[in-house]
């Protein structure tokens, strides 16, 4: 939806998009988690649908840690508190980055 983003030819907007979709999803995903508030599960992760996901569930020791450093990145972008502004800049910088 960015008009800079619309300007590009298509077939770079798929590279850039290909370059960086994962970075741009877990971007959202924290954005979501950030929104969430922190009180309503305190080890839940936030799933794109909305869903409180328990990490205490996890019975797999490498997805279980995995889960642990997400909410620990989720925690430090709360510390920061981050706006939508902040939110959208860091979404072009990795989208833009080479």
């Amino acid at each position: 939806q960015s008009l800079y983003f619309k300007d590009i030819q298509i077939d770079n907007q798929i590279k850039l998009l290909k370059a960086a979709w994962i970075e741009i999803l877990i971007i959202d995903l924290i954005w979501k988690q950030c929104q969430q508030p922190k009180e309503t599960c305190v080890n839940c992760i936030v799933s794109a649908n909305g869903q409180l996901l328990n990490i205490n569930l996890i019975q797999n020791p490498a997805v279980k840690k995995l889960a642990e450093r997400y909410l620990q990145c989720v925690n430090d972008f709360r510390q920061l508190q981050w706006q939508y502004p902040e939110y959208l800049a860091l979404k072009y910088l990795v989208l833009f980055d080479p």
